[in-house]
């Protein structure tokens, strides 16, 4: 009887169709979280919280790095974006002016414009991959020590907070909300971000007018970025498990012999 009883419960909540992922907005990051009922009127940073979030970007790694077809997808559209498109193009009166400044950008400023020496268009064609694989990127507004101007690439688990508190305790921003990293004003802009060191104490907080937040989202009360696979991550994971699976198979059937004894 109890058994039959627990059997019911489940089937209410949705655990005999399909696993109890589909409770959750997006699946992608279930297996870390416990099921939630299917209550989604409120923010996206509450149906997909910190947790679970990392889940989801951490998952998309994954497939990038192991799954051919993911991985060539979105370094084709890397190159389509920016290839080497990105190249200065003076269009006003001084010609002159402009033939010097266009060198200049090219042969000076491009090769040595990110503080770890990466070119310029390289960065941009990085910064793409970023966007689609992790779900955002920031790039930072800084300088060398002779104060020539540079930029500094600061990926996605390099922002964010070692306390997951809702407000800032100290520094310029106190009192202000955040969102794992991101400082939030009282309308929800974004002007500040919390970048990790080494160390708590290595921890800073940078303004948003130093840095570009790069990112694709995808609803208004979105924080984070989220990457382009996560509304297929369950499904290319089957995909995987199943090309898991074939191969064995054929391993299998590629080790069997037949010996005839007569």
């Amino acid at each position: 009887m109890v058994r039959n009883f627990l059997q019911r419960i489940k089937a209410s909540l949705g655990f005999g169709s399909g696993g109890p992922n589909q409770l959750r907005l997006a699946n992608g990051g279930y297996w870390a979280q416990r099921p939630l009922l299917g209550n989604y009127a409120q923010p996206l940073d509450k149906n997909i919280d910190v947790g679970e979030w990392r889940t989801i970007v951490n998952a998309s790694q994954k497939l990038f790095w192991n799954f051919g077809p993911a991985q060539g997808a979105l370094q084709e559209k890397a190159t389509y974006v920016v290839g080497r498109s990105w190249l200065p193009r003076f269009e006003g009166e001084d010609k002159e002016w402009g033939r010097i400044a266009t060198e200049w950008l090219i042969s000076q400023f491009y090769g040595v414009s990110h503080v770890n020496g990466m070119d310029f268009q390289t960065a941009l064609y990085l910064d793409s991959l970023s966007v689609d694989r992790d779900g955002d990127v920031f790039c930072l507004y800084t300088e060398a020590r002779d104060g020539y101007p540079q930029f500094q690439q600061i990926p996605w688990h390099a922002v964010g907070s070692r306390d997951n508190k809702p407000t800032v305790e100290g520094g310029p921003y106190r009192g202000y909300r955040q969102h794992n990293g991101v400082i939030i004003n009282e309308y929800g802009r974004p002007i500040g971000f919390r970048i990790l060191g080494r160390t708590p104490e290595e921890d800073r907080d940078v303004s948003a007018q130093n840095v570009d937040f790069l990112r694709e989202p995808v609803a208004p009360d979105q924080t984070r970025g989220l990457p382009a696979f996560t509304s297929a991550i369950l499904d290319l994971r089957d995909l995987m498990t199943m090309q898991d699976y074939v191969r064995q198979a054929a391993n299998l059937a590629a080790a069997i012999g037949l010996i005839e004894h007569n």
